[in-house]
């Protein structure tokens, strides 16, 4: 019998952006205080020791940031990968794929990407609704034994910027 390995998939989404009339949903930025929520919950991570060992995030700006922010707290120099299939609109199964198909067969991938995305896989993940809000900067850990498959997932832990460490499930 083979000895079995936990997946751990962290549903992270964008911190705080702007606003502005007119700008181009894509375009728009972290706010000081997304920048903030972003440093605060890699910080937290950090000192959970929940390293990842690959990051992709949509390739929206908010996105984008909020991950860069979430490696640099987390002092995380490997992978972080923009990916379509991780903006809003995105496919679960794409993802999912894009994890599977990942030459360095990671065991820790951070998804960094948008609502009501996030929530909507949490729950296809789970095989059941997530109960929470996910709020900006929000992280929730799920864990699959050998091989992520919807439905088969055990939620471990949510993260949100206003905690000092994160909330066991």
């Amino acid at each position: 019998m083979g000895e079995h390995r936990t997946v751990k998939l962290y549903l992270c989404r964008h911190a705080d952006a702007v606003h502005v009339e007119g700008l181009v949903d894509g375009d728009r930025w972290l706010t000081p205080k997304g920048r903030k929520q972003a440093h605060r919950v890699g910080k937290a991570l950090a000192r959970a020791e929940e390293a990842p060992e690959l990051i992709l995030s949509s390739p929206l700006v908010r996105a984008v940031q909020t991950a860069e922010g979430l490696a640099t707290a987390l002092g995380f120099a490997g992978p972080l990968e923009a990916t379509r299939t991780l903006a809003p609109g995105g496919s679960l199964s794409a993802a999912l794929a894009a994890i599977a198909e990942h030459p360095e067969s990671p065991r820790s991938v951070y998804l960094v990407g948008h609502e009501p995305m996030m929530g909507e896989w949490a729950s296809l993940l789970l095989g059941r609704p997530f109960p929470r809000a996910f709020v900006k900067g929000g992280v929730l850990r799920i864990d699959f034994r050998d091989e992520v498959e919807p439905g088969r997932g055990k939620a471990k832990f949510f993260l949100t910027p206003d905690m000092d460490e994160p909330e066991e499930l």
